[in-house]
């Protein structure tokens, strides 16, 4: 196995075990507390217990966040069985119609902005594609008021009101340290992966050797079928693994 698919490899590991594993340790570090407390005699005592006793709060929201999310898309899988009546759960493949704004998406991933940031676009379902158009400039989504707060590693919408009229959300996800740490992105968190039902979504970010855009759904993963980008294609993780391998 390559580096970046060794990368890649670690991100599912982490993907599937995040939130039994924060969980686990928010467990211990309150065990800890108790025992700290329970001979606290000293403020150093006390200040300990006030240490392991956040450690143990911070890992328990962080974990409840990716049991969510987890719990979140089993149930979005399982109300969307249906095709036709949500395409976008089932699409075969995503090409973009709007390719000016698809160029757009690229280049400003390509400047790498330190915040994560969005925007939304439009789509139809074409026999079993989902076709993207219209895809917002960054002055269109601040027009919007649609985006309610942004940071290094979150970004948050008004989903109501978005869905009203738009069928899907792209957001950037900042270089952590170096870009080749950003393989990792391939593996789709539970907490991205939660979105809307019959909503489209696509992550961008940036890789040693440029831009890169993927998409999701509850369902499945979707990389692009060559260097123009203009078409993800649905991928296994095996599919993947040999999509890095070749380039």
């Amino acid at each position: 196995m390559n580096v970046k698919g060794g990368v890649y490899s670690t991100g599912r590991l982490l993907t599937n075990t995040i939130d039994p594993g924060l969980l686990v340790g928010s467990g211990m570090f309150f065990s800890d507390t108790l025992k700290i407390l329970s001979h606290a005699n000293t403020s150093s005592d006390f200040i300990a217990a006030g240490v392991t006793g956040f450690a143990a709060y911070y890992l328990a929201s962080r974990g409840l966040l990716y049991f969510k999310g987890r719990l979140g898309v089993y149930c979005t899988k399982k109300t969307t069985e249906d095709e036709k009546e949500f395409p976008f759960e089932h699409s075969e493949k995503i090409v973009f119609d709007d390719v000016e704004g698809l160029e757009m998406l690229l280049e400003n991933t390509r400047s790498d902005h330190k915040i994560e940031w969005g925007t939304f676009f439009n789509a139809h379902d074409d026999k079993t594609n989902a076709v993207i158009s219209n895809i917002l400039s960054q002055e269109e989504v601040n027009q919007s008021g649609l985006i309610l707060g942004q940071g290094f590693g979150y970004i948050m919408y008004d989903i109501a009101e978005a869905r009203k009229k738009y069928q899907g959300f792209q957001h950037f996800h900042p270089t952590v340290f170096t870009k080749k740490l950003g393989y990792l992105n391939y593996a789709i968190s539970n907490v991205d992966r939660f979105a809307p039902q019959n909503w489209l979504n696509f992550i961008t970010f940036n890789l040693p050797n440029g831009p890169e855009i993927i998409g999701f759904n509850s369902r499945y993963n979707y990389i692009p079928k060559d260097k123009t980008k203009r078409e993800l294609v649905k991928a296994t993780p095996r599919d993947v693994k040999k999509y890095l391998k070749a380039f």
